[in-house]
């Protein structure tokens, strides 16, 4: 009988690409590390510290060559339906199609483990690469949304969402010099009559492929603690720039595109900077995602508020994610939403967070009696009584000094929509 032989097809590049990142990994810093707060000043600093609450000095170059930090990396996702995708020349933009040609721009984000403590007056977290054997450690439950499975890495989008006609097929995109989708304003062939709502940024999304959706709160967490420790302070505008939010409120959509003021050109090596712009009036990025917070609000699926209670997306992935999440597709919070006791519905600059066990680590508002300056600096807009809301997140291109990472907005419902409201694209590995 003739010999038969099996060949695996492999395709090099990416199976070089591949041990050269395993390599790369093996080489980074794995080192839990924390913040600590002190409740009782007005400071928003923040101190690093390492498990053992002790202060540690640490620089760019420390999240540079760490697992968390120094993963996050750019790609293009040459086949979105497959999950297929490429990294840039040095894990950077280098090589890599900005224009959208070749499929979204999304930046590799990795998933890792939480922990939280309170000690008199100062708050504390911490967190530290996927480990899930770490106890009384908590991994992140973005690490398990859309579906219910574990997953080291996840992606969002490296910019602001765009919309596109693929054949009959509306989706969402996500790349350089395009106009961010918002609704109401007449957007190149958005169906529904320019609606552009949170379920329609959903639904677009998910016209992607599988795996794809629209970001959804449990991601905007935890991306929102490692910022807060990287910068070391809850003054985000501060530590890496105002964003695009000093521009007049205008009409339509009076925001910048995508990639402005040459933004990509003009990146640190690890993908944080902003726009040859002035400052509040050109894009910031942070570690290759541009605009997290500002130029336009963005929703964050999987959370609502009631008069009762705030609903989060079960942290386990189980269930669905929709404007409007449905009894078993979420956890309650044994605490109401903050309302003012006079006049309900409010504003303020946020000065505390919930801490009950569902919320400690998801950064919810619980007083807002600071200033752009001190306590978190960030803004937030309370639930609006009398009906069921969505959280919107960021702010946008008029917002000034209320904007950041920690702006939240939790005043309007499921179905509504403006031309401030934008997206931001997700995938999860199925």
């Amino acid at each position: 009988m003739a010999e038969t032989t099996h060949a695996l097809q492999v395709d090099r590049n990416a199976l070089d690409e591949l041990l050269a990142y395993v390599q790369l990994s093996k080489q980074k810093n794995s080192m839990p590390v924390g913040i600590k707060w002190d409740t009782a000043s007005s400071s928003p600093s923040l101190t690093r510290v390492d498990i053992n609450k002790n202060p540690i000095d640490v620089d760019t170059a420390f999240f540079d060559n760490h697992k968390i930090w120094g993963g996050l990396n750019p790609c293009v996702f040459t086949d979105p339906t497959t999950g297929k995708h490429e990294f840039g020349s040095n894990l950077g933009l280098g090589g890599l199609d900005l224009t959208g040609e070749s499929g979204p721009l999304m930046v590799r984000v990795p998933t890792g483990m939480v922990l939280s403590e309170i000690d008199g007056t100062d708050r504390y977290w911490w967190v530290a690469p996927l480990n899930t054997e770490l106890d009384p450690w908590e991994t992140t439950p973005a690490a398990y949304q859309r579906g219910g499975v574990l997953h080291n890495e996840i992606f969002v989008g490296a910019k602001e969402a765009h919309g596109y006609l693929d054949g009959e097929t509306f989706k969402l995109g996500s790349a350089t010099g395009k106009i961010p989708i918002t609704g109401g304003v007449g957007y190149p062939d958005l169906p529904n009559a320019g609606r552009f709502t949170i379920d329609d940024a959903e639904t677009y999304a998910n016209n992607v492929g599988p795996g794809w959706g629209c970001y959804n709160i449990h991601t905007h967490d935890w991306l929102q603690l490692l910022m807060y420790i990287e910068a070391g302070t809850f003054d985000t505008q501060t530590a890496f720039g105002r964003g695009v939010v000093d521009l007049a409120s205008g009409v339509d959509f009076a925001g910048l595109n995508t990639g402005a003021d040459s933004i990509d050109d003009n990146l640190a090596p690890n993908g944080t900077g902003m726009g040859i712009g002035t400052n509040g009036q050109t894009p910031v990025s942070w570690r290759w995602i541009e605009n997290l917070y500002s130029n336009t609000w963005t929703y964050g699926i999987g959370s609502n508020t009631t008069d009762t209670e705030i609903r989060v997306a079960n942290r386990d992935g189980s269930g669905a994610l929709a404007g409007e999440l449905t009894a078993g597709n979420y956890e309650a919070s044994i605490n109401p939403p903050y309302v003012d006791p006079e006049i309900g519905y409010t504003s303020g600059y946020i000065s505390d967070f919930e801490v009950e066990p569902l919320l400690k680590n998801m950064f919810v508002p619980s007083a807002i009696s600071g200033s752009s300056s001190t306590r978190a600096c960030d803004h937030h807009w309370t639930h609006y009584p009398g009906r069921t809301n969505i959280l919107l997140l960021g702010g946008y291109w008029s917002n000034g000094s209320t904007a950041g990472v920690g702006y939240r907005l939790s005043s309007y419902y499921p179905s509504y929509y403006f031309r401030s409201f934008g997206a931001r694209l997700e995938f999860i590995p199925q």
